[in-house]
C-alpha cells in the first residue's frame, strides 16, 4: 500500500482528493498497488468543508505524517512559501518523496531542492506549479534530452489574461475587468502578484531554468506588468488588428540568454491571438523538433490537481532520480534587450530623442508613440522621472 499525507486541503486539496477517490479503482489497477490517503493536515478540524472525509484522516498536527514512517509521499498545497519549504526539509529528514504545486517554493529554492531530494534518491517534483493543467515540466524534461532548447514563450497568468480579454472584447476598464475577475473568483483580493507579473516571472524562471540548463533567477528577469495598461491603449491597437498579452520569453543564443516577461501588442497571426480569458499557452522550439505548443487552463481545482496526479503516478512508477536541471554557465544578457515599444504618457511630456520615434499617435495629453527599435533601458532612463501611475510601456511584435 502506499500511504500519502496531503498537507493543505483548499480548493486544489480537495481536487486532488476527490480525483484520487473517484479514480482510485483505475489508479490502483495500473499501479498494481493500493493508495491511500492516511492523512490530511488542516488549519481547522471544525471547518464546514464541500467534500464528505472521514474526520480521523484529518490533523492539525504536522507531526502526524512527517513522523508517520508508513507515509512515503507527501503531496504539498499550501500558499506559504516559508510553510513549503519547512515542509520540504522535513520531508527530506524523513525520506519521503514531496509533490507541490507551490510556484514560489519551486522558484525560490529550485536548484537546492533539486539537489537535495536527488542525493537522497527521492523524487522533488513540481509539475503543477507552471501552467496548471498543462504538462509542460515533464515534456520539457524529455525534450531536454534529445534537443537544444532555444527559446521558452508563454502567457502563464490566466488572471491577468481574463482581464485583458475582458478590457478588448468589452471596451471596460482595468478596474471594471479585474473586479469581475474578482468576483468569478479568479483573481485574489491582492492581486499584485498577477498583475504586477510576480507570478509569470516566477513561472518562466522555472521553465527557462530546466529548459537551458542554466540556473536563472528571479532577479535576472526583466518583468513589467499590466497595472498601468487602459482601455485607451488597447483600443489602440484594437484598431489595428492587434491584442495586448502578458507575455514571458526566454531566448538562448552564444552561451547567453535573455528572459523577460512584457505587455506585448501581437496581431492575429501569431499563435498567441487567440489565447483569450483564463486559458494559457506554453511553447518551446527545439533544434530537433522545432516549436511545439501546448494550450490549457493555467488553474483551476481539477485543472491543478490533474497535474499533482500525474506527479504521483511518476513517483511511484518512475524510479529514475536524476535531477534535470544542469550546471551550463551561460551569462546574462538582458541589459541588451530591443524591442519596439508603445509609450503612453497621461499627463507629462518628456523629450525623448527623435531617432528613438517610428511613430506620434498624439501629441495632446496623452502623449502616445511608437518607438523605432531601441533598449528598453534608455527608453526606461528617459521616463524614470514619470509618475509611474502616468505612463503604461507595452512591447510591439506586429
Amino acid at each position: 500500500m502506499i500511504n500519502i499525507g496531503l498537507l493543505g486541503f483548499g480548493t486544489v486539496g480537495i481536487g486532488v482528493y476527490n480525483m484520487i477517490m473517484e479514480r482510485k479503482d483505475y489508479l490502483e489497477l495500473i499501479l498494481k498497488n493500493q493508495i491511500n490517503i492516511k492523512k490530511i493536515l488542516v488549519k481547522n478540524l471544525n471547518k464546514d468543508r464541500k467534500v464528505t472525509v472521514k474526520p480521523d484522516i484529518l490533523t492539525i498536527d504536522e507531526d502526524d505524517i512527517f513522523l508517520d514512517e508508513e507515509i512515503d509521499i507527501i503531496i504539498e498545497l499550501t500558499p506559504s512559501i516559508d510553510d513549503a519549504y519547512r515542509y520540504a526539509k522535513k520531508a527530506l529528514s524523513q525520506n519521503k518523496h514531496f509533490i507541490t504545486s507551490n510556484k514560489a517554493l519551486v522558484s525560490a529554492y529550485y536548484e537546492e531542492l533539486s539537489t537535495l531530494f536527488e542525493d537522497k534518491n527521492l523524487k522533488f517534483l513540481y509539475e503543477a506549479s507552471v501552467g496548471g493543467a498543462i504538462p509542460i515540466i515533464r515534456e520539457l524534461k524529455i525534450q531536454i534530452k534529445l534537443n537544444e532548447v532555444t527559446n521558452i514563450r508563454a502567457i502563464l497568468n490566466g488572471t491577468t489574461n481574463y482581464i485583458l480579454s475582458n478590457i478588448y472584447e468589452k471596451n471596460i476598464s482595468f478596474y471594471e475587468a479585474l473586479k469581475r475577475a474578482q468576483e468569478l473568483g479568479y483573481a485574489e483580493q491582492n492581486p499584485s502578484d498577477d498583475i504586477d507579473a510576480i507570478d509569470s516571472k516566477r513561472k518562466i524562471r522555472i521553465l527557462s531554468t530546466l529548459g537551458f540548463g542554466t540556473s536563472i533567477v528571479e532577479d535576472d528577469i526583466l518583468f513589467h506588468g499590466i497595472g498601468n495598461i487602459s482601455s485607451y491603449d488597447i483600443n489602440i491597437f484594437k484598431e489595428r488588428g492587434l491584442k495586448v498579452k502578458l507575455i514571458a520569453n526566454a531566448n538562448a543564443f552564444n552561451g547567453k540568454y535573455e528572459v523577460s516577461v512584457f505587455p506585448t501588442a501581437i496581431g492575429a497571426k501569431d499563435i498567441f491571438y487567440n489565447i483569450d480569458y483564463r486559458k494559457n499557452i506554453i511553447s518551446f522550439t527545439g533544434d530537433k523538433v522545432g516549436e511545439l505548443s501546448f494550450i490549457g487552463e493555467g488553474a483551476g481545482m481539477y485543472e491543478t490537481a490533474n497535474s499533482v496526479l500525474s506527479d504521483l503516478i511518476e513517483t511511484i512508477l518512475d524510479k529514475d532520480f536524476s535531477n534535470p536541471l544542469r550546471a551550463r554557465g551561460f551569462e546574462n544578457s538582458i541589459t541588451n534587450f530591443k524591442g519596439i515599444f508603445y509609450l503612453r504618457m497621461s499627463n507629462e511630456k518628456i523629450n525623448i530623442p527623435k531617432e528613438y520615434i517610428k511613430e506620434i499617435i498624439s501629441e495632446e495629453k496623452p502623449f502616445v508613440i511608437i518607438t523605432n527599435e531601441i533598449n528598453i533601458l534608455d527608453l526606461i532612463e528617459y521616463i524614470k522621472e514619470i509618475k509611474n501611475e502616468d505612463y503604461s510601456i507595452i512591447k510591439v511584435e506586429e
